[in-house]
Protein backbone atom coordinates (compact mmCIF):
# COMPACT_ATOMS: atom_id res chain seq x y z
CA UNK A 1 0.00 0.00 0.00
CA UNK A 2 3.28 2.39 1.17
CA UNK A 3 4.60 1.82 -2.33
CA UNK A 4 1.18 2.58 -4.02
CA UNK A 5 0.90 5.94 -2.27
CA UNK A 6 4.38 6.56 -3.14
CA UNK A 7 4.39 6.02 -7.36
CA UNK A 8 3.14 9.13 -7.82
CA UNK A 9 5.99 10.91 -6.05
CA UNK A 10 8.63 8.94 -7.45
CA UNK A 11 7.65 9.57 -11.09
CA UNK A 12 6.98 13.01 -10.25
CA UNK A 13 10.85 13.11 -8.55
CA UNK A 14 12.02 11.45 -11.91
CA UNK A 15 10.03 13.38 -13.99
CA UNK A 16 11.32 16.64 -12.29
CA UNK A 17 15.15 15.35 -12.57
CA UNK A 18 14.62 14.86 -16.58
CA UNK A 19 14.59 17.96 -18.08
CA UNK A 20 17.40 18.08 -17.99
CA UNK A 21 20.26 15.96 -20.83
CA UNK A 22 21.40 12.80 -19.99
CA UNK A 23 24.84 13.63 -19.47
CA UNK A 24 23.67 16.50 -17.61
CA UNK A 25 21.25 14.72 -15.17
CA UNK A 26 23.87 12.50 -13.68
CA UNK A 27 26.60 14.66 -12.34
CA UNK A 28 27.47 13.81 -9.09
CA UNK A 29 26.22 17.14 -7.52
CA UNK A 30 23.00 17.40 -9.63
CA UNK A 31 22.11 13.82 -8.54
CA UNK A 32 22.45 14.68 -4.92
CA UNK A 33 20.93 17.48 -5.03
CA UNK A 34 17.46 15.99 -6.55
CA UNK A 35 17.74 12.83 -4.91
CA UNK A 36 18.32 14.15 -1.33
CA UNK A 37 15.14 16.71 -1.94
CA UNK A 38 13.78 13.65 -2.40
CA UNK A 39 14.76 11.96 0.40
CA UNK A 40 13.55 14.98 2.08
CA UNK A 41 10.00 15.10 1.38
CA UNK A 42 10.12 10.91 1.85
CA UNK A 43 11.09 11.63 5.34
CA UNK A 44 8.34 14.49 5.93
CA UNK A 45 5.90 11.31 5.13
CA UNK A 46 6.86 9.23 7.09
CA UNK A 47 7.81 9.14 10.45
CA UNK A 48 9.15 7.22 13.64
CA UNK A 49 8.47 7.89 17.08
CA UNK A 50 8.71 6.00 20.50
CA UNK A 51 5.57 4.87 22.34
CA UNK A 52 6.21 7.35 25.07
CA UNK A 53 6.56 10.27 22.59
CA UNK A 54 3.57 8.78 20.73
CA UNK A 55 1.72 9.37 23.72
CA UNK A 56 1.67 12.55 23.79
CA UNK A 57 1.77 13.95 19.98
CA UNK A 58 -1.48 11.34 19.04
CA UNK A 59 -4.41 12.19 19.24
CA UNK A 60 -8.25 10.17 17.83
CA UNK A 61 -9.75 11.03 15.27
CA UNK A 62 -12.69 9.26 15.94
CA UNK A 63 -14.65 9.22 19.73
CA UNK A 64 -16.03 5.42 20.26
CA UNK A 65 -14.05 2.29 20.45
CA UNK A 66 -14.75 -1.17 20.21
CA UNK A 67 -14.00 -3.53 23.83
CA UNK A 68 -13.24 -6.90 22.25
CA UNK A 69 -10.46 -5.13 19.53
CA UNK A 70 -8.45 -3.37 22.38
CA UNK A 71 -8.62 -6.38 25.11
CA UNK A 72 -7.61 -9.16 22.52
CA UNK A 73 -4.65 -6.79 21.85
CA UNK A 74 -4.09 -6.33 24.98
CA UNK A 75 -4.26 -9.69 25.59
CA UNK A 76 -1.77 -10.45 22.71
CA UNK A 77 0.90 -7.62 24.60
CA UNK A 78 1.06 -9.64 27.09
CA UNK A 79 2.16 -12.83 25.49
CA UNK A 80 4.24 -12.17 22.68
CA UNK A 81 7.84 -11.00 22.75
CA UNK A 82 9.57 -7.68 21.83
CA UNK A 83 10.40 -8.44 18.30
CA UNK A 84 6.98 -10.10 17.72
CA UNK A 85 5.03 -7.09 18.72
CA UNK A 86 7.94 -4.55 16.93
CA UNK A 87 7.41 -6.84 13.91
CA UNK A 88 3.41 -6.25 14.02
CA UNK A 89 3.24 -2.11 14.90
CA UNK A 90 6.17 -2.24 11.67
CA UNK A 91 3.78 -3.75 9.64
CA UNK A 92 0.90 -1.36 10.63
CA UNK A 93 1.91 2.14 9.85
CA UNK A 94 -0.62 4.75 11.51
CA UNK A 95 -1.92 7.35 8.78
CA UNK A 96 -2.51 11.21 10.62
CA UNK A 97 -3.47 14.56 10.14
CA UNK A 98 -1.56 17.18 11.78
CA UNK A 99 -3.53 20.08 13.43
CA UNK A 100 -2.80 23.84 13.62
CA UNK A 101 -1.30 23.24 16.97
CA UNK A 102 1.42 20.36 15.99
CA UNK A 103 -0.94 17.74 17.29
CA UNK A 104 -1.13 14.08 15.20
CA UNK A 105 -4.74 13.43 14.51
CA UNK A 106 -5.12 9.70 13.36
CA UNK A 107 -7.65 7.75 10.99
CA UNK A 108 -6.98 4.43 11.32
CA UNK A 109 -5.27 2.14 13.77
CA UNK A 110 -7.42 3.40 16.48
CA UNK A 111 -7.79 0.27 18.49
CA UNK A 112 -4.32 -0.42 17.85
CA UNK A 113 -3.07 2.69 19.58
CA UNK A 114 -5.57 2.45 22.72
CA UNK A 115 -4.57 -0.84 23.18
CA UNK A 116 -0.70 0.14 23.46
CA UNK A 117 -1.97 3.50 25.31
CA UNK A 118 -3.86 0.63 28.23
CA UNK A 119 -0.81 -1.86 27.59
CA UNK A 120 2.00 0.97 28.80
CA UNK A 121 2.57 -0.03 32.37
CA UNK A 122 2.59 -3.80 31.52
CA UNK A 123 4.99 -3.38 28.25
CA UNK A 124 7.18 -1.35 30.50
CA UNK A 125 7.74 -4.00 32.95
CA UNK A 126 8.49 -6.27 30.73
CA UNK A 127 10.84 -4.93 28.55
CA UNK A 128 12.57 -2.64 30.79
CA UNK A 129 14.96 0.03 29.04
CA UNK A 130 12.96 -0.95 25.36
CA UNK A 131 10.91 0.97 23.70
CA UNK A 132 8.52 0.33 20.81
CA UNK A 133 8.52 2.28 17.71
CA UNK A 134 5.43 3.24 15.86
CA UNK A 135 5.45 4.21 12.00
CA UNK A 136 3.02 7.15 11.19
CA UNK A 137 2.56 8.09 7.67
CA UNK A 138 1.37 11.56 6.84
CA UNK A 139 -1.65 12.57 5.27
CA UNK A 140 -2.35 16.30 5.39
CA UNK A 141 -0.59 19.21 7.83
CA UNK A 142 -2.27 22.11 8.41
CA UNK A 143 0.66 23.45 11.07
CA UNK A 144 1.06 26.71 10.95
CA UNK A 145 -2.44 27.32 9.13
CA UNK A 146 -6.12 28.60 10.71
CA UNK A 147 -8.08 26.65 12.38
CA UNK A 148 -11.29 27.39 10.35
CA UNK A 149 -9.04 25.80 7.22
CA UNK A 150 -8.68 22.83 9.58
CA UNK A 151 -11.87 22.49 11.06
CA UNK A 152 -13.30 22.60 7.31
CA UNK A 153 -11.05 19.50 5.86
CA UNK A 154 -12.60 17.46 8.96
CA UNK A 155 -16.21 18.38 8.64
CA UNK A 156 -15.35 17.33 4.59
CA UNK A 157 -12.87 14.53 5.08
CA UNK A 158 -13.64 10.60 4.71
CA UNK A 159 -10.61 10.16 7.38
CA UNK A 160 -12.14 11.77 10.54
CA UNK A 161 -15.24 10.10 11.92
CA UNK A 162 -17.57 13.16 13.66
CA UNK A 163 -20.42 10.77 14.70
CA UNK A 164 -20.74 9.04 18.11
CA UNK A 165 -23.58 6.90 18.86
CA UNK A 166 -25.62 7.55 15.63
CA UNK A 167 -25.70 11.27 16.10
CA UNK A 168 -23.04 13.70 14.73
CA UNK A 169 -20.78 15.59 16.94
CA UNK A 170 -18.51 18.75 16.17
CA UNK A 171 -14.95 18.24 15.81
CA UNK A 172 -13.86 20.09 19.02
CA UNK A 173 -15.91 17.13 20.73
CA UNK A 174 -13.36 14.47 19.57
CA UNK A 175 -11.52 12.98 22.76
CA UNK A 176 -8.20 15.33 23.96
CA UNK A 177 -6.37 11.61 24.41
CA UNK A 178 -7.36 8.05 24.11
CA UNK A 179 -8.30 7.21 27.57
CA UNK A 180 -11.12 9.26 27.17
CA UNK A 181 -12.61 7.36 24.03
CA UNK A 182 -15.77 5.86 24.88
CA UNK A 183 -16.60 2.06 24.77
CA UNK A 184 -19.47 1.37 22.11
CA UNK A 185 -20.60 -1.98 22.39
CA UNK A 186 -22.14 -2.27 19.20
CA UNK A 187 -18.68 -0.94 17.34
CA UNK A 188 -17.19 -3.70 19.06
CA UNK A 189 -20.17 -6.09 18.37
CA UNK A 190 -19.73 -5.26 13.96
CA UNK A 191 -16.08 -6.42 14.81
CA UNK A 192 -16.99 -9.50 16.09
CA UNK A 193 -19.29 -10.48 12.75
CA UNK A 194 -16.14 -9.56 11.28
CA UNK A 195 -14.41 -12.13 12.79
CA UNK A 196 -17.56 -14.47 12.43
CA UNK A 197 -17.23 -14.16 9.22
CA UNK A 198 -20.69 -13.34 8.83
CA UNK A 199 -19.20 -9.91 7.47
CA UNK A 200 -16.12 -8.74 5.32
CA UNK A 201 -13.71 -5.56 5.69
CA UNK A 202 -14.49 -3.23 2.76
CA UNK A 203 -12.98 0.09 1.36
CA UNK A 204 -16.14 2.01 2.29
CA UNK A 205 -15.31 4.79 4.89
CA UNK A 206 -16.45 3.67 8.46
CA UNK A 207 -17.75 0.78 7.25
CA UNK A 208 -18.40 -0.47 10.80
CA UNK A 209 -19.70 2.65 12.05
CA UNK A 210 -22.46 1.88 10.16
CA UNK A 211 -23.18 -1.37 10.67
CA UNK A 212 -22.92 -0.14 14.49
CA UNK A 213 -25.86 2.10 14.15
CA UNK A 214 -27.78 -0.12 12.26
CA UNK A 215 -27.36 -2.74 14.73
CA UNK A 216 -28.08 0.04 17.51
CA UNK A 217 -31.41 1.03 16.06
CA UNK A 218 -32.48 -2.13 15.22
CA UNK A 219 -32.01 -3.79 19.39
CA UNK A 220 -32.31 -0.85 21.92
CA UNK A 221 -33.28 -2.91 24.41
CA UNK A 222 -30.26 -5.13 24.42
CA UNK A 223 -28.73 -5.47 27.57
CA UNK A 224 -24.76 -4.03 26.37
CA UNK A 225 -23.03 -6.70 27.80
CA UNK A 226 -20.89 -9.17 26.57
CA UNK A 227 -22.31 -12.87 27.05
CA UNK A 228 -23.16 -15.60 24.49
CA UNK A 229 -26.50 -15.34 24.52
CA UNK A 230 -26.44 -11.72 23.62
CA UNK A 231 -23.91 -12.11 20.35
CA UNK A 232 -26.44 -15.05 19.21
CA UNK A 233 -29.03 -12.94 19.37
CA UNK A 234 -27.41 -9.61 17.04
CA UNK A 235 -25.96 -13.01 14.45
CA UNK A 236 -29.26 -14.77 14.05
CA UNK A 237 -30.52 -11.42 13.20
CA UNK A 238 -27.95 -10.48 10.51
CA UNK A 239 -27.90 -13.99 9.11
CA UNK A 240 -32.14 -14.54 8.72
CA UNK A 241 -33.21 -10.96 8.29
CA UNK A 242 -30.72 -9.08 5.96
CA UNK A 243 -33.44 -6.84 5.04
CA UNK A 244 -33.41 -5.40 8.19
CA UNK A 245 -30.05 -4.02 7.14
CA UNK A 246 -30.96 -2.35 4.22
CA UNK A 247 -27.90 -0.26 1.84
CA UNK A 248 -25.27 -1.42 4.18
CA UNK A 249 -22.07 -3.14 2.68
CA UNK A 250 -19.97 -6.14 3.89
CA UNK A 251 -22.48 -8.66 4.46
CA UNK A 252 -20.57 -12.03 2.87
CA UNK A 253 -22.97 -13.51 -0.23
CA UNK A 254 -22.49 -17.08 1.40
CA UNK A 255 -22.72 -17.01 4.95
CA UNK A 256 -22.25 -19.40 7.37
CA UNK A 257 -25.14 -20.61 9.70
CA UNK A 258 -25.25 -19.96 13.33
CA UNK A 259 -23.69 -22.60 14.69
CA UNK A 260 -20.14 -22.05 12.28
CA UNK A 261 -20.54 -18.12 12.98
CA UNK A 262 -20.14 -19.32 16.60
CA UNK A 263 -17.64 -21.76 16.18
CA UNK A 264 -15.61 -18.78 14.05
CA UNK A 265 -15.35 -16.69 16.99
CA UNK A 266 -14.76 -19.60 19.61
CA UNK A 267 -10.87 -18.46 20.79
CA UNK A 268 -11.81 -14.87 21.14
CA UNK A 269 -14.63 -16.13 23.21
CA UNK A 270 -11.85 -18.12 25.06
CA UNK A 271 -9.56 -15.34 25.36
CA UNK A 272 -11.79 -12.80 26.66
CA UNK A 273 -14.03 -14.95 29.10
CA UNK A 274 -17.17 -13.98 27.82
CA UNK A 275 -20.24 -16.38 29.13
Amino acid sequence: MLTVRLLPFILFLLVGCSHHSLSERFPASAQGACFSEGRHVLDQLQSKLSLSRAIKRTRPGQKSYGRPRVDLLRSRFKDWSFSEIQEYLDARPIPYVESPDGLWVIHDRHHLFLGLVKSRETLEDRFPGKSLKLTYQRSASFKGKGWPEYRLFLEESDRIYLNFKGQKIDWRELPSDFLSMKKDFFRGMAYILIKAEILEKVNEPFSEFKWANALRERFPNLKRKWRIKNIETVFEDVLKHPENYPGLKGRVSDPPDLEEAMDNIENIVDDLNWR
